[in-house]
């Protein structure tokens, strides 16, 4: 069975859409933001995060915003590195910096870590 069949994946999968529509009331950076968060990538790390909350005992679904906050913050960092690097393609797409400025792409960055800080906090303060 493919990665993209399971339950686990498909329900952050449809998270991270919803996170990413209503991520905020201003268009720029709901389209700044979904250019990030749908440029590929598995999402293993925010998958292992419900898996383990499964294995615990828990339910897979009451870490949806745990994943939504660690690829959230793994995605920043990527916006933020390319700008460092000068990085001109990521995941075969243009660079969030090359296609909006590196003002734009630092704000962004920032944003989803702010966001990211957001969605883990609703979690008790020993997951924080």
């Amino acid at each position: 069975m493919k990665i993209e069949e399971w339950d686990e994946y498909k329900h952050f999968i449809n998270a991270v859409n919803d996170a990413v529509v209503n991520i905020s009331s201003l268009p720029s950076l709901t389209k700044i933001t979904s250019h990030v968060f749908n440029t590929g990538g598995k999402k293993l790390r925010p998958l292992i995060i419900m898996l383990s909350c499964s294995a615990n005992g828990g339910n897979y679904k009451e870490a949806t915003k745990a994943g939504l906050a660690i690829e959230g913050i793994h995605t920043a960092s990527l916006v933020h590195d390319d700008i460092l690097d000068e990085g001109l393609m990521r995941r075969n797409q243009q660079t969030l910096h090359t296609l909006y400025g590196p003002a734009a792409a630092i704000l962004c960055g920032d944003y989803l870590i702010a966001k990211s800080i957001e969605w883990i906090s609703i979690y008790e303060g020993k997951i924080v």
